[in-house]
């Protein structure tokens, strides 16, 4: 089942609920327990509203997690030097942090 068209900020608060609920479960992700708590994550992409607009087909198109630092792009949140990456090698609550903290600050933009 497909959701609705989400807009960059539904998408965006979406995922900020889900990094909410994963630092507020020390840094560990229980999928079947983020879903009972935010149902809406249900349907969509890796459960992250970013990768509902940006996932195509395996590829992160235009995410606007993706970081630049002088020369290196890390296109995509599993590559090496990635705070999700990091997370998600370590799943605690530091590296959840890391992850929220990049998310929120793409309400400033």
């Amino acid at each position: 089942m497909k959701t609705k068209y989400l807009t960059k900020e539904e998408a965006i608060e979406l995922s900020i609920k889900k990094w909410e609920w994963i630092v507020n479960n020390k840094g560990i992700l229980d999928t079947k327990k983020l879903l009972l708590d935010i149902p809406e994550l249900k349907n969509i992409k890796n459960n992250c509203g970013l990768c509902e607009l940006h996932l195509h087909h395996g590829l992160c198109i235009n995410c606007p997690l993706d970081i630049i630092e002088g020369d290196i792009v890390h296109i995509g949140c599993q590559k090496d030097g990635h705070p999700e990456n990091e997370w998600f090698n370590k799943q605690n609550t530091s590296t959840a942090k890391k992850v929220l903290k990049l998310i929120r600050s793409l309400k400033c933009e």
